[in-house]
């Protein structure tokens, strides 16, 4: 009997979501971004292991994203991987701000904004964890994460996506529109 893939569409992935942090689901935002961030780190061990990818970098969004990205960035580290976080724009949430903190506890580099700062950490990094957007994510890419995305593309580095490419439409896949996305084949 063959078995058919099916996937969350975006609406679908946003009532899981609320389900979650309503009053019947009992979970925080904090507690789902702890488990998504520490399922992430685990899945990249499991691939990518730390004799062959040392170096990590931890591309992350201002958004919910970016924090499941932080927290695997801490987790990682504790793994014994080599950690570098880049954001192109650094969150404004209390919780974000909270697990950048972590990050900093654990003397974790971040850098921030600049695409020439990206560009000169691809070149020691091994893979790449791209947590900048999620399945909410609407098109078109703007600045300055269309020059991020491109990078990344560019660097011919294997990546590693929290929930779904960073740039592509849930519902819709990679590329539409014709718009800057991080494509299948870069996705190892």
């Amino acid at each position: 009997m063959a078995s058919t893939i099916q996937y969350l569409t975006a609406k679908i992935a946003r009532e899981i979501d609320e389900e979650l942090m309503s009053q019947a689901g009992a979970f925080s935002l904090d507690q789902l971004m702890e488990l998504a961030g520490l399922s992430c780190a685990q899945a990249l061990v499991k691939v990518y292991t730390r004799d062959m990818y040392q170096n990590v970098l931890v591309c992350c969004g201002p958004g919910n994203q970016g924090g499941d990205g932080l927290v695997a960035a801490r987790h990682l580290g504790m793994f014994g991987y080599q950690l570098v976080v880049y954001m192109p724009k650094f969150g404004s949430k209390d919780v974000y701000k909270r697990l950048h903190q972590q990050c900093d506890n654990m003397d974790i580099t971040t850098l921030l904004s600049n695409v020439s700062v990206l560009k000169a950490a691809l070149p020691t990094t091994h893979v790449i964890l791209d947590a900048i957007f999620s399945f909410s994510f609407q098109a078109p890419v703007r600045a300055p994460f269309d020059a991020v995305l491109n990078r990344i593309q560019a660097s011919g580095k294997s990546i590693m996506s929290v929930d779904i490419p960073s740039g592509w439409d849930v519902d819709r896949g990679p590329d539409v529109d014709g718009h800057m996305v991080i494509h299948r084949e870069v996705l190892h």
